[in-house]
């Protein structure tokens, strides 16, 4: 596996939320507000037409070169290259909006938050609300993804201490959680949807795998805190933590595939397309191994 620096770590800013294109290239929200991966650089993407009192808090794939991002004051607008092409109001402007998966058109979960208040998932449909889902158990709802047409994978942190994963379905305004070991808590979820399998992870390299309806649940050897996750067309899952790099074939055992203790931020975000495997750290590196693996060994 040959692993390239495309940019190194060390930038002054904070990566929050990432969505991947096709072909490499990325939106993300940072710490310096919304910002374009173009392969090479990073770069400042336009903000126009959203009222400057609405922070991004999030960002996600929709389709080729558009995304999903919001933030404050219940506000969702849609992103493509040429800037902002739509915006969404919730009806209560007093939540923020945290997360989002799926597509204004159609049906999307967006989760929210009003200070002092539980967390809340959001289902949408052609621009209807529907009624909100308030979690009171949940501390913190980390990541979602979308399953399929009604079912999302929604991931985070219980008031009791204890991590969750747990299967949402917005128009039966009904959530089912998943046996999820016993990690602190589980901070990203990613999906194949064409294979129907899907993975979370989370702290003390806690992994739960779902696929078609069953799930199973495994701890990583070392007890990694993973911060990120990805599934490739050829089933193979990735997650990433602390200046390392997880890979597994198919459901089977996990490897670590890169190492490097001189990265001291963690990866928060990966894009596995055929071929190649893109990885973000907290602080903007991006290492990327261009590739056809028909197997994975341990580094």
């Amino acid at each position: 596996m040959n692993w390239v620096v495309r940019h190194s770590p060390g930038d002054d800013l904070a990566i929050e939320s990432t969505g991947w294109d096709g072909d490499g290239r990325c939106l993300a929200v940072t710490s310096h507000g919304l910002r374009f991966w173009d392969g090479c650089s990073w770069s400042i993407a336009p903000l126009e037409g959203v009222p400057q009192s609405v922070r991004p808090r999030f960002v996600s794939r929709v389709a080729a070169g558009r995304w999903l991002s919001g933030g404050d004051h219940a506000t969702l607008f849609e992103y493509a290259r040429g800037g902002v092409s739509r915006i969404v109001r919730g009806r209560r402007p007093e939540v923020t909006f945290l997360n989002a998966a799926g597509t204004l058109d159609e049906l999307a979960v967006v989760v929210g938050q009003a200070h002092g208040s539980p967390p809340m998932l959001f289902g949408l449909v052609g621009r209807c609300w529907l009624k909100a889902l308030p979690l009171p158990w949940a501390a913190v709802i980390a990541s979602l993804t979308q399953l399929d047409d009604e079912h999302w994978l929604v991931c985070g942190r219980r008031t009791d201490g204890r991590g969750f994963v747990a299967v949402y379905q917005p128009l039966e305004w009904q959530i089912d959680e998943l046996d999820s070991g016993t990690s602190r808590a589980y901070l990203s979820c990613a999906v194949q949807r064409e294979r129907e399998i899907a993975i979370a992870v989370g702290a003390e390299g806690a992994v739960v795998r779902l696929e078609r309806g069953r799930s199973s649940s495994r701890v990583l050897d070392g007890r990694p805190n993973l911060a990120c996750a990805a599934i490739d067309v050829f089933d193979r899952e990735w997650a990433g933590a602390l200046g390392e790099l997880w890979a597994s074939n198919a459901g089977g055992a996990w490897s670590r595939v890169w190492y490097d203790p001189n990265w001291t931020r963690p990866f928060v975000s990966i894009h596995a397309d055929v071929g190649s495997i893109i990885a973000m750290t907290a602080d903007g590196g991006v290492l990327e191994c261009q590739a056809s693996l028909s197997r994975i060994q341990r580094s």
